[in-house]
C-alpha cells in the first residue's frame, strides 16, 4: 500500500488543499521541502550569478527542468527550449530561423541526485556538442555529482521533496 497520507485521508476529495499537504510534508523525514518560490530564489541568488554572461539559449530537461530553463529565460531575457524535441528550440519566441548557430547553451536540470536524467539526455546534448559549447546545470545538486552538471545554485541532499513533483 502507499504510505502517503495524503492519499490516505482522500486528497482527491473537496475536502483536499495543497497547502494541507505542504504542511503535513514538512512534517515527514525529509531533508527539505522545496517550494516554487524557494527555487526561484536560488536560481536568482545562487545560480545566475554563476552563468556565463555569454549564453545564446537554455534548454529544459523535461519535465521539471522546463521550469528552471523559464525562469531563467524570463530573467535573462534569452530564448529557451526543450530538450528531446527533434527541433531544438520550439515555441513561439524561438523557432529553427532563430538565428542561433553557435556560442553557449545551457542545458538545465531541476536537481542532479543519481544523473540518470542527464544521461538519458546524453545523445541529445552530444548533438548540441556539434554546433554549441555546451554549458550542464542543475538548481539542486546531490552531494557528488558535480562532474554531471558543473553548475548548480546549492547542495541538496536526499530525501527532499520538490512542490512540482508533490504528485509525481
Amino acid at each position: 500500500g502507499d504510505s502517503s497520507p495524503w492519499l490516505k485521508r482522500g486528497a482527491f476529495s473537496p475536502s483536499f488543499s495543497v497547502r494541507s499537504i505542504i504542511m503535513e510534508t514538512k512534517n515527514m523525514a525529509y531533508n527539505e521541502f522545496v517550494t516554487y518560490e524557494m527555487m526561484y530564489k536560488d536560481i536568482m541568488y545562487h545560480l545566475i550569478p554563476k552563468l556565463p554572461r555569454d549564453i545564446k539559449a537554455i534548454m529544459g530537461i523535461p519535465r521539471s527542468g522546463m521550469i528552471a530553463a523559464s525562469m531563467i529565460s524570463t530573467e535573462l531575457h534569452i530564448p529557451m527550449g526543450i530538450m528531446g524535441c527533434d527541433k531544438f528550440f520550439s515555441g513561439n519566441r524561438v523557432g529553427s530561423d532563430n538565428g542561433i548557430k553557435s556560442g553557449k547553451i545551457l542545458v538545465i536540470d531541476d536537481s542532479v541526485n543519481s544523473g540518470k536524467t542527464f544521461g538519458i539526455f546524453e545523445k541529445d546534448i552530444k548533438c548540441l556538442s556539434k554546433n554549441f559549447e555546451v554549458v550542464k546545470a542543475a538548481v539542486y545538486m546531490k552531494k557528488g555529482g558535480e562532474n554531471i552538471a558543473s553548475l548548480f545554485a546549492r547542495y541538496l541532499d536526499v530525501p527532499r521533496i520538490f512542490e512540482w513533483n508533490l504528485f509525481n
